[in-house]
């Protein structure tokens, strides 16, 4: 299993080192109950320590990428399922305020 994260957390990695070009060049928070935090990860999963607390309504987080990352014509030739799944596994790399980190794209919108 750790062979499996490790590899998973290398290709994401290399696979997030830009911002991809149809993707927002800025996210911000969504999703978050006011007054509550999101945790901004030091990797791609909530195995990861958190690395800053971000506020409800945190803007201007820079998009450094996020895995998976498909393009158009790959995303329609998966499945309903396959497109849930990788909905619901898809960590987004970001900046905020200097400091770089993992947030779930659940909780991100273009800003």
């Amino acid at each position: 299993m750790r062979r499996i994260f490790a590899a998973f957390f290398l290709l994401t990695l290399s696979a997030t080192s830009s911002a991809t070009a149809d993707g927002p060049d800025y996210w911000r928070v969504s999703g978050i109950a006011d007054g509550d935090e999101l945790n901004m990860r030091r990797g791609p999963s909530v195995k990861f320590q958190v690395a800053r607390k971000l506020p409800h309504n945190a803007r201007q987080l820079l998009n450094l990428g996020c895995y998976p990352d498909f393009d158009q014509n790959e995303w329609q030739r998966l499945s309903k399922d396959e497109q849930k799944l990788a909905t619901n596994m898809r960590w987004c790399r970001v900046m905020h305020q200097g400091l770089t980190g993992w947030i779930y794209s659940r909780y991100l919108k273009e800003d």
